[in-house]
Parts: C-alpha cells; structure tokens; sequence
C-alpha cells in the first residue's frame, strides 16, 4: 500500500468509485493504506461468507500476514474462538497480542490434533486459508461438521491434497472468494465499510503497521517481507 505525506495535496486520480474511501479525520495515511484490501477481504471471508456467530471456532492459515491479522480481530468482534496457524514459533507472542485465542506452529504441531484438543474434539466451524498446498489435508481433517473452507490464496506452489472421505462424512463447503465479490456489490461493499468503521471507533478493529519504508527503500522492503519476520500490514510511504 502507498500512503501521502500531505493530507490536503491536490492531485487527480482516474478510478473506479468502488475504489476510492476518503480518509476520515481520525485515520492517518499510514492507517488508512493499511486498512481496507486487509479488512474488507477479512470481512468478506468472515462475515459476508461465512456469517461468524459467538462461540465458533475460526482456523486462520498464514494467520501473520495482513489479512491473517485482520481476521483475528474481526473473529473476535464476531464473538468467534480464532485459532491462528503460523509456521515460525516466533510469531506466537505476537499472533496471542493481536488477538489469537490459539496459536497452532505447523512446524511443529499437527493441525487436526491440536484443533481436536482445543476444540474437544468438535472441530472448526470456519477455517481460512492463503496456502493450499499439501498442508490443506491438515485443515480438512480440523474442520467440524458443516463447516465452511474459504480459500483467497493459493501461497503454496504444490497442488492442494484432499481426501474426498472428510468432504463426505463431514459435509463440509469449500469455495474460493475474492475481495472483489465485495467490492463489485454496492450494497455488501456498503455493509462491509459499516461494519469496519463501527469496529474502529469501538476499538475491536485497529490496523497494525509492521513496517514503514520510503519508496527510495523499497528493496529493503522486499527484503523484509522475503525475511518472513512481518506480521501485518507493510506500507510503502510516497
């Protein structure tokens, strides 16, 4: 995201209305570049989708990254139990700090076992996922009865594994979803920027910044998301 360091500049720009939010007087440019692709995605997963209700458990895959973040806030100001999925131990302390009830490590703890221990055995109402990948097999096996699989993103460059008996026996329904269902419906795009400004004058939605760079900088920026330390948004400031 590109953010400008003179609130009132007067300049032009060509694009569609769905596109463009003026920044209310209480939301800095940095905040501003950090909030909606994130949480107008988090919220089309969650809400639009997925319809989070109190006390469901919501699995979130490659739950550091900006989207990942937001879903844990929107989780819990849904009511929801998210269980955040990371593979680095080190970003636990921070995932619990943004709001994570769990913190699974798939590098070193078994998806399904641990939603099965946190959950009692019920599994997942809600999972997201960014991956794909082999590691899907994992999150199939955690998910409840009904439950709905949201795929956004496909990070991993392997083909997805799936055992079709867990589909079956489960009854659970997979789809895909881009920020764009949301963005091209005026009414649920009008739902969602409700939903995010009420989250942030309460305080439940608040975007995190993991990095500011200039964009004379921008390859230390690359160089820091290649790094994998982030966990947010990472902003690019003109």
């Amino acid at each position: 995201m590109f953010t400008e360091s003179i609130r009132h500049a007067r300049e032009l720009v060509l694009a569609p209305a769905y596109a463009v939010e003026k920044i209310t007087d209480n939301l800095s440019f940095q905040k501003a570049a950090a909030l909606w692709s994130t949480y107008l995605t988090a919220y089309g997963l969650l809400i639009d989708q997925a319809n989070a209700q109190t006390g469901q458990f919501v699995l979130i895959n490659a739950a550091s990254s900006a989207v990942g973040i937001s879903a844990i806030q929107i989780a819990n100001a849904a009511g929801a139990i998210p269980i955040a999925i990371s593979t680095s131990a080190a970003k636990r302390a921070a995932l619990l700090e943004a709001g994570a009830s769990y913190v699974i490590v798939s590098s070193e703890q078994d998806i399904a076992e641990e939603v099965n221990r946190i959950t009692h055995h019920k599994g997942a109402n809600i999972i997201l996922d960014a991956v794909g990948g082999p590691a899907f097999s994992g999150l199939l096996a955690a998910a409840a009865l009904k439950a709905r699989i949201l795929i956004y993103g496909t990070l991993s460059p392997e083909p997805a594994t799936i055992n079709t008996w867990e589909i079956l026996k489960k009854n659970v329904q997979i789809s895909g979803f881009t920020v764009a269902d949301v963005n091209f419906d005026p009414s649920r795009l009008q739902a969602a920027k409700t939903f995010i400004y009420e989250g942030l004058a309460s305080g439940k939605l608040n975007p995190v910044i993991a990095g500011s760079f200039t964009l004379d900088a921008i390859a230390d920026a690359h160089r820091f998301l290649e790094s994998n330390k982030q966990v947010e948004k990472v902003i690019i400031s003109l």
